[in-house]
């Protein structure tokens, strides 16, 4: 059936057949979550060759604004959810991405940090050390070095809810060094990153493997520290340094803010084992998860605590 042999009838069928779409069809806020317990799950983007994704970050207002950083490749942005992508992040002399951060009480703030492999592993001291964490004040369009020059791994940042002007770095360092002090640690900037303030390191070889804040409390943060030596010949993932530390003054006297928390059993083995992550519930902030990875049975696994 074509358009020119019967005109009298494909338009009333095709006006038909509109309306009867979108009266099955029911509004967004009506949609049943039953209807997406058979749909599997589909890659969105980025595509291309970018590497790992790293961090993930959306606006909580606009849960259609998105921000996802590759571990090779950048930032890309998304205004629609997810169904097209453009890169905010391609003037700037380093891509690899580990973190990203949005100040939810001001979406237009954001913040990413650089991981490891972002310019800075060199002994040439005629090349320029670059920064490792970067602002935007305006939503992605333009960016401003933050600071933590010569620094690598800044895998975390945290905002602070209120103050635009307050934010920290968990740094796990710089990996293949092998001597001396790597960097790793908590740091904190009052200023907008113009400077920043070391304010939890264990030693030399210890960094941050993940750093959260209560949701309830902006001074009450909670690290874990990962012990390690990496050379090309060897990995060395353990050591004494490992563990979590809290503070509820927001690192405000710096490594004297800190407590050690020490997992049951863990005593005896603190040689032997890593906390590879933590984190807090939204609604339950008085909870904790921490993953620790170990080398003796009686510790591995997850570990909950109140």
């Amino acid at each position: 059936m074509t358009q020119g042999s019967m005109p009298g009838v494909f338009v009333p069928l095709f006006a038909l057949s509109v309306v009867v779409a979108a009266i099955a069809e029911p509004a967004l806020g009506q949609v049943s979550a039953d209807r997406f317990e058979q749909m599997p799950a589909r890659s969105i983007g980025p595509v291309g060759t970018i590497g790992r994704i790293s961090a993930v970050d959306a606006v909580v207002s606009d849960p259609n604004v998105v921000y996802v950083g590759a571990a090779t490749g950048g930032l890309w942005k998304s205004v629609n959810g997810g169904q097209t992508w453009r890169s905010v992040f391609d003037d700037q002399s380093v891509s690899a991405v580990a973190t990203v951060a949005i100040n939810q009480t001001k979406p237009e703030i954001l913040w990413i940090g650089i991981g490891a492999g972002g310019g800075n592993n060199n002994d040439d001291d005629e090349v320029p050390m670059v920064a490792t964490v970067y602002r935007s004040l305006d939503g992605g369009e333009t960016w401003a070095p933050g600071g933590l020059e010569g620094l690598e791994g800044v895998h975390r940042i945290l905002l602070h809810p209120e103050d635009t002007e307050i934010a920290y770095a968990g740094v796990s360092g710089r990996t293949w060094q092998a001597e001396g002090d790597r960097g790793g640690g908590v740091y904190k900037t009052s200023d907008g990153g113009q400077t920043w303030t070391r304010v939890l390191v264990v030693d030399n070889i210890t960094g941050v493997s993940d750093l959260v804040m209560d949701p309830s409390d902006p001074n009450r943060l909670l690290a874990a520290m990962w012990s390690n030596r990496r050379a090309p010949w060897s990995f060395e993932s353990r050591g004494p340094g490992s563990g979590l530390f809290l503070t509820l003054d927001g690192g405000t006297i710096g490594c004297a803010s800190w407590k050690g928390m020490v997992f049951p059993a863990a005593t005896s083995a603190a040689s032997a084992w890593m906390c590879s992550g933590v984190t807090r519930g939204s609604s339950m902030p008085s909870w904790m998860l921490a993953g620790v990875c170990s080398f003796v049975h009686t510790i591995g696994g997850v570990h909950g605590q109140r």
